[in-house]
């Protein structure tokens, strides 16, 4: 038991690591580049990539261990090894159980949908899906992921012509068709491992507007640009009480205005997998150093 919560550590520590600094890096990346639509997938494969190698590498070296394939090489093992071994032990142990919360209160926000049908003055069926009229939201938006529905302000649904809703109920159909609320729930899972330091929780928001303008470019496909700006502006002007749009809106609309959903090149999903592969190659180089080696089967409490 006291082996596999320590190989437990081990894996989450390498995990850990493996996203901690692809967050940074790719903050940093895509900080310096113009928002498009190119970074919802240049975000969701990079952070997949970088969890995926990270699980595969702790597996890795934990098996090397316990094969005897990595041994310990060196006289030394001090008290600052041994106590070192057992506060990675405890981080594996808290980082885990953090994500298993985090994860049911999302799953839980996601499921919690009798609240709002309690306060729904009207609700009907749009294509299989079922949308709440309620004074509880102050936009539109997709709730849920398996079964989803669609909350929509009473308010705006009272103003807006039913041309006009309809519009703003297949941008919140597009979200559930592109599947981004599983997409966000799993990045925020992946951010929990990390214990949301780094720049994940900053990817997550980029991610958000990215998903935005990847609904926007598909609905501008099928709608007449001008009347879609008119959509999302009404839509805007609930949630904001002091008359200003916040400068995502400000991007969006400016997008939708230019017909552009972000430069359409490879740049934004080669670069940040690159960025992903790059810190699980330098913990597996680490590795084959001399000096190193004895580095890891010292948190394994050898």
């Amino acid at each position: 038991m006291a082996l596999t919560l320590k190989i437990l550590a081990l894996t989450y520590l390498l995990t850990w690591f493996s996203l901690f600094s692809t967050g940074w890096l790719l903050r940093l990346l895509l900080s310096r580049l113009k928002p498009s639509s190119m970074d919802a997938k240049a975000i969701t494969l990079s952070m997949f990539t970088a969890g995926m190698l990270g699980f595969a590498t702790g597996i890795g070296v934990s098996w090397a261990v316990v094969t005897g394939r990595l041994v310990m090489e060196t006289p030394y093992y001090t008290v600052l090894m041994y106590e070192l071994s057992r506060t990675v032990m405890f981080l594996g142990i808290a980082g885990f159980l953090y994500s298993v919360i985090l994860l049911l209160r999302l799953w839980l926000r996601g499921r919690g949908k009798a609240f709002f049908r309690n306060d729904a003055g009207i609700s009907e069926v749009y294509k299989g899906i079922t949308v709440y009229h309620t004074g509880q939201t102050a936009a539109p938006s997709l709730r849920g992921i398996w079964t989803p529905v669609v909350l929509f302000p009473q308010g705006l649904a009272a103003r807006l012509p039913r041309e006009d809703m309809e519009l703003m109920l297949e941008h919140e159909l597009l979200h559930h068709r592109c599947a981004h609320n599983l997409k966000m729930v799993i990045l925020e899972a992946l951010g929990t491992l990390a214990l949301n330091l780094g720049g994940i929780a900053k990817l997550t928001t980029r991610y958000r507007l990215s998903a935005e303008m990847v609904v926007d470019a598909e609905m501008l496909a099928v709608a007449e640009p001008s009347r879609y700006v008119s959509c999302l502006l009404q839509c805007e002007s609930v949630d904001c009480a002091n008359g200003t749009l916040d400068e995502h809106t400000l991007v969006r609309l400016q997008t939708v205005m230019d017909r552009k959903s972000g430069a359409n090149t490879m740049l934004g999903l080669v670069l940040p997998l690159v960025v992903a592969i790059l810190p699980t190659a330098v913990v597996l180089s680490l590795l084959v150093v001399q000096a190193f080696r004895c580095f890891f089967p010292c948190f394994l409490g050898y």
